[in-house]
C-alpha cells in the first residue's frame, strides 16, 4: 500500500537520481541538441512532458519518461490510474507528449516509442492483454487524502510490444485507433521557439513551458 504524496515525491527523486543516463541517452538520440529543458511544473508533467528537448533543426520534441529501478523483461502498462474517480492510467490519456521513454535504470536501457504509435497499439491489443494468461495483471493499493483506491496496470513482454509496435509502425494508424493528440506539425507551430527561451531563467522557461502547453491543449479541441 502507498501513500499518494509520497508516490509522487518519490517518482521526482528518482527522476532526479539518473538525469545522467537520461542526457547520455538524449545526446544519443538527438545527435548535436541544442537544449536539454527539465520539466518540474506539476501540470505539464500531468501532461505527459517530463523533458523538452531543442534538436540540432531547433524543432521542440516532448518526451514523456518512465523510470524503473527494478530490470524486468516486460513493459507495464497503466490503464487505470484511480479506482474510484475513474482516471484513466497514462496508456489511455490524450498526452502530449511525441514519445514515450520507458527506462530500466540499473542497466541503463531507455525504449523510446513514438506516442501515437504506442497508444494506437495499445487501443489494438490492449483488451486482449488484459485477458492474457502471458501477461502479468498488477493492481496496487493508494491511499490518498481523502480515500483509498486502486491502480491497474499490465505487463506485456517487451519481445510482444516491439513485435506489435513495430506492426503499426508498418501498417499505419487506422481510423479506428487514432488518438486524440494533434498532428505533429500542429504540434510543432505551438512549441517554443529558441530565440524566445534563449536568455530566459530557468522559472521563467518553466512558465512560458506552461503557457504553451495550454495552448497546445486549447489548440487540439
Amino acid at each position: 500500500m502507498k501513500n499518494e504524496e509520497t508516490t509522487y515525491q518519490d517518482k521526482l527523486k528518482v527522476s532526479h537520481m539518473y538525469e545522467g543516463m537520461w542526457k547520455k541517452f538524449y545526446d544519443v538520440k538527438f545527435p548535436g541538441n541544442k537544449e536539454i529543458l527539465v520539466i518540474t511544473d506539476n501540470d505539464i508533467q500531468r501532461q505527459g512532458v517530463d523533458k523538452i528537448i531543442t534538436t540540432s533543426n531547433d524543432t521542440r520534441v516532448f518526451v514523456e519518461e518512465k523510470t524503473l529501478l527494478d530490470v524486468h523483461d516486460e513493459i507495464c502498462f497503466e490503464w487505470l490510474s484511480n479506482s474510484v474517480s475513474g482516471e484513466s492510467g497514462w496508456i489511455e490519456k490524450p498526452l502530449i507528449c511525441n514519445y514515450l521513454a520507458y527506462a530500466f535504470a540499473p542497466i541503463e536501457t531507455v525504449y523510446l516509442f513514438e506516442w501515437r504509435v504506442l497508444q494506437a497499439m495499445w487501443k489494438k491489443y490492449g483488451d486482449i492483454w488484459k485477458s492474457s494468461n502471458g501477461c502479468k495483471q498488477i493492481v496496487s493499493t493508494t491511499v490518498g487524502k481523502y480515500y483509498t483506491y486502486q491502480t491497474y496496470a499490465t505487463c506485456v513482454p517487451i519481445f510482444i510490444v516491439e513485435q506489435c509496435y513495430m506492426e503499426i509502425m508498418i501498417t499505419g494508424i487506422t481510423e479506428s485507433h487514432k488518438t486524440t493528440l494533434i498532428s505533429e506539425d500542429e504540434l510543432m507551430k505551438k512549441m517554443i521557439s529558441i530565440n524566445e527561451i534563449k536568455n530566459e531563467t530557468a522559472e521563467h522557461k518553466q512558465k512560458r513551458a506552461a503557457e504553451r502547453v495550454r495552448e497546445i491543449k486549447k489548440y487540439g479541441k
